[in-house]
């Protein structure tokens, strides 16, 4: 019988599907019906992380909205574990057809028979497709098989009519469908779903605003982010990312019929909806004009507001601007122990510099799912130290929001599986770690160095004890943060003694960083900055286990 996610599966490349159409055509449902044998009775859409983002599935995007599950299954008698993902909305067309056609084993092109219009863009991009698949994607994929010596399967295209229970209220006839279907694929195929039109879609064109800071009145595109709208150049954008490049080069499907009406058009520019944050839009584009842009991370906006631009400079591919951002988030979670506890020093002064600790879990996972891996033991050490202290806590909490998805609203800030899992498997090595290497020379008596003999050898040694005593009575269950402050002001040593613990506490810290990215499954520091480079996302594997790729 096949399992869901989390049994025991093959060590394999996964066989991808990737289900794609409008927002509200039942993706998720699908998805869900497969891997739970279930319907979801309310409208529920996709945002990234309610199941587990895979950076695998789509190298190049990772924070594209998707949801994404494993399922063991059993093919002519053999365990294959196959991975499917659904991609929210237009937002995840942006890519056809290189990357997602590329990165696919199969395609599902799902729309509801409730809208004509969406039937129209799914077969558009059927032919873009195909065109791809003729030519380009094959070129490309011998290419990379020459490189990587994986299999070159071209992938197989299937059309769903979905939301068949719809009654009344169809739009789309089968007979229509069938006239569509003039090629020997996509398969037709119909399942009903019980999701609703989407709450989330941008409002009327009456409700747009015209950005204040990004609107250039030279651009010849108008890119709107929820109902805001940012006048740009195409060309500007396309030299700055191939992504929109490839954007701009395609005919835009809500315009089919050459119609220059209604909400497609604003000031006689054509309007690309993103569906991505308008303040995060923003930002991001003011960095694709200004090379001196910067945001200065020093409260929970800037966080919020650089993370934000982080995901979008991976989606869309534009290297320097997220090496910046990156640079900016470096600031607050740094790859030295130096800034490190330099930032608890500066936070214990100003608490007005302390970070939500739900900021903590999203910089955390946003370092994850866009591979800017640097970032990330300084955030996922940051994270422990504000709830490492109750373990069970922390547990139960994911528990509850992997079974009630994002009805659940969590005391605990949530993370991703991956950095969830590294976060638990680092905890004991830390705990470790800190007694035997950062505070050896009390739980351990490991020998000190000092600059003199011990004036009172009996008296220190009582007074270690009592030390070790008191640590293990404030933190029964071992955890204590153990870089960012020394814990030696209460300790009744001689001098010599002070000084020589002292010396070997701030060894053990150096020692401790410079394994702290293994304690979390990861590289070492240099590989990790390396492997955030965004030229070569999709030739490095982030775990410890492994090389990097030739």
């Amino acid at each position: 019988m096949s399992k869901p996610a989390g049994s025991s599966a093959p060590a394999q490349i996964p066989l991808r599907i990737t289900l794609l159409g409008d927002e509200g055509a039942g993706k998720l449902a699908l998805l869900t019906r497969f891997i739970y044998d279930r319907w979801e009775g309310v409208y529920d859409p996709t945002i990234q992380g309610k199941f587990t983002p895979t950076f695998t599935q789509i190298s190049a995007h990772p924070n594209t909205p998707a949801d994404t599950q494993q399922k063991l299954i059993h093919l002519d008698g053999e365990p294959v574990l196959l991975e499917v993902t659904s991609f929210a909305t237009q937002d995840g067309w942006i890519t056809f057809p290189r990357t997602l056609a590329r990165a696919s084993d199969g395609l599902m092109l799902v729309y509801s028979v409730k809208a004509p219009k969406a039937l129209e863009r799914l077969v558009w991009w059927d032919e873009q497709i195909r065109a791809f698949k003729d030519g380009e994607l094959q070129q490309e994929l011998d290419e990379e098989e020459r490189v990587r010596k994986r299999r070159v399967d071209l992938p197989v295209v299937v059309l769903v009519g979905n939301q068949c229970d719809a009654g009344p209220g169809w739009r789309v006839a089968s007979r229509e469908d069938e006239a569509r279907d003039e090629h020997p694929h996509p398969t037709v195929m119909s399942e009903p779903d019980t999701s609703h039109t989407s709450p989330g879609t941008p409002g009327p064109s009456s409700n747009l605003i015209k950005s204040e800071s990004v609107w250039y009145p030279d651009g010849d595109a108008v890119l709107r982010g929820d109902d805001t709208l940012f006048r740009v150049s195409r060309d500007r954008l396309s030299r700055e990312s191939l992504i929109f490049e490839d954007l701009f080069d395609m005919p835009a499907p809500h315009t089919f019929n050459g119609n220059e009406d209604g909400d497609e058009w604003f000031e006689g520019c054509p309007v690309v909806v993103l569906f991505d944050p308008a303040d995060h839009l923003e930002g991001f584009l003011k960095g694709l004009y200004d090379p001196s842009y910067v945001i200065t991370v020093n409260d929970n906006r800037s966080l919020c507001l650089a993370v934000g631009v982080l995901e979008l400079s991976t989606k869309y591919e534009t290297s320097d601007l997220r090496e910046r951002v990156i640079g900016s988030l470096a600031v607050v979670y740094p790859p030295t122990l130096k800034e490190y506890r330099t930032r608890w020093s500066a936070w214990s002064r100003d608490p007005k510099e302390i970070f939500r600790l739900h900021n903590i879990a999203l910089v955390a996972n946003a370092a994850r799912t866009t591979n800017a891996l640097a970032l990330l033991p300084s955030a996922l050490l940051h994270y422990l130290e504000s709830y490492g202290h109750d373990l069970s806590a922390l547990i139960d909490a994911h528990d509850a929001g992997l079974a009630l998805g994002s009805a659940y609203e969590a005391d605990v800030a949530l993370l991703t599986k991956d950095n969830l899992s590294s976060v638990l498997k680092a905890r004991s090595s830390i705990i470790f770690a800190a007694r035997k290497h950062v505070y050896g020379f009390a739980f351990y008596r490991v020998p000190v160095s000092a600059a003199g003999t011990c004036e009172y050898v009996a008296g220190c040694e009582r007074e270690k004890a009592r030390w070790v005593d008191r640590m293990d009575r404030s933190w029964p269950d071992g955890w204590f943060s153990p870089l960012r402050e020394l814990l030696l002001h209460d300790v009744n040593m001689c001098g010599v003694c002070v000084a020589g613990a002292l010396d070997a506490v701030l060894r053990g810290m150096e020692v401790l960083w410079e394994r702290l990215p293994g304690m979390f499954d990861l590289v070492d520091w240099r590989r990790l900055q390396e492997t955030s480079r965004l030229s070569r996302l999709m030739h490095y594997d982030v775990r410890r286990t492994h090389e990097p790729v030739p």
